[in-house]
């Protein structure tokens, strides 16, 4: 349901577990003034004791400071702008744009495994320091400015298998170890408020030529930071209606799949197994659909893209799928789809970095760096 991982805020460096959320284009971990049972039963932050670390937008005489407010689809948080070194994995931005929460309001925020949220959506803010500077609060953004990374490009891949490894994310381009095949390239929707948004012409379910996105298409929101499939009732009870899956699970494999179809591209098909969450509970497992109306929660359209209705393709869409969220021009944003290396195993180690091993497999000459006749061999990845 939740996908985060690390990143190491100040000096000296203190540890937090964030979302990594292409819906959102700001980092922010709880302050140490925030007294919320949220904040209290999170790590938390205090600029003042990180070396490289300074408030921003103090108004004069240097003793107020402008607070900023963020919404979430379920939650919202009240935080203070400041600048700090911050590194992911081993990609270290000196002078990257933070907020650290005073105020954090969602029962979310109160019972998540993850401290913050990390984002990289294609909005960003951009400050000047007391030496006037310029602080970027997009990550990627600054990561680019400050030459640490060449590609302003973030990739994803999401396991699958409840508990057991979550994946990756690739910041500067993408890991060719972890998808297969060529990736499938689409045009970003401009105006949409800096979300990864693509117009999703068709939704459709088995053989059936109904289409319930409208005549417009819908606009679908690539959103790592969202957990399910979500959408207006007009578009979404149609569909899990004509797939029809017993919460007993009982006809699951016979359920018909769903397909997407982006501009003039490929449909994109998941099996009703693949939109279903399996819940466990009392030696029993009950069948529970992946797709959810987003009520009044979510706004139903944006005002460039009068009658594209708003849905939000989430983690239960992105876990099929390698996927590519590339910004370098920001007036030709791109998002890639390609088929996930499922053999792909990613392996924390203790010192932060990570390794991609694969199972032998029959596998063509130029996939592999280590062949026994036709198969590849079990290969560890190095450092990266």
């Amino acid at each position: 349901m939740q996908y985060f991982g690390e990143v190491m805020i100040g000096t000296p460096a203190k540890k937090f577990r964030v979302v990594f959320d292409t819906g959102s284009y700001i980092l922010w971990v709880p302050d140490v003034a925030c007294t919320g049972f949220a904040c209290e039963t999170h790590h938390k932050f205090a600029v003042s004791e990180s070396h490289t670390g300074q408030v921003l937008d103090v108004t004069d005489p240097d003793t107020l400071v402008k607070l900023s407010y963020i919404k979430y689809g379920t939650g919202s948080m009240v935080g203070v702008k400041a600048t700090d070194t911050v590194q992911v994995g081993n990609l270290a931005v000196p002078e990257a744009g933070v907020l650290v929460a005073t105020i954090e309001n969602g029962a979310v925020f109160r019972v998540s495994p993850f401290d913050g949220v990390l984002g990289f959506s294609r909005r960003d803010l951009v400050l000047h320091n007391k030496d006037g500077k310029e602080i970027h609060y997009n990550y990627l953004n600054a990561a680019k400015k400050s030459g640490t990374v060449k590609h302003a490009a973030i990739s994803f891949f999401l396991g699958s298998n409840p508990g057991n490894g979550g994946g990756a994310a690739v910041l500067g381009g993408v890991d060719k170890r972890l998808f297969e095949g060529p990736i499938t390239y689409h045009d970003v929707l401009m105006k949409t408020m800096g979300n990864w948004a693509l117009k999703l012409n068709e939704i459709t379910v088995g053989d059936s030529d109904k289409n319930y996105c409208p005549e417009a298409g819908c606009l679908a929101i690539i959103d790592t930071g969202t957990s399910l499939i979500v959408g207006p009732g007009e578009v979404v009870e149609g569909v899990i209606d004509a797939l029809g899956v017993q919460p007993d699970c009982s006809n699951l494999h016979k359920a018909p799949s769903m397909k997407f179809k982006f501009g003039d591209k490929e449909p994109m098909e998941l099996s009703a197994e693949d939109v279903t969450l399996k819940i466990k509970s009392y030696g029993s497992v009950q069948c529970k659909s992946a797709i959810a109306n987003s009520g009044s929660r979510i706004p139903n359209q944006f005002p460039d893209h009068d009658g594209m209705l708003v849905v939000i393709l989430g983690d239960a869409f992105l876990r099929h799928f390698y996927s590519v969220f590339d910004n370098d021009d920001t007036k030709k944003p791109v998002i890639g789809f390609a088929k996930p290396n499922m053999r792909a195993e990613v392996k924390v180690k203790e010192d932060g970095q990570h390794t991609v091993t694969h199972t032998a497999t029959e596998t063509p000459d130029d996939d592999c760096s280590l062949k026994l006749g036709k198969y590849c061999l079990k290969e560890k990845a190095k450092k990266n």
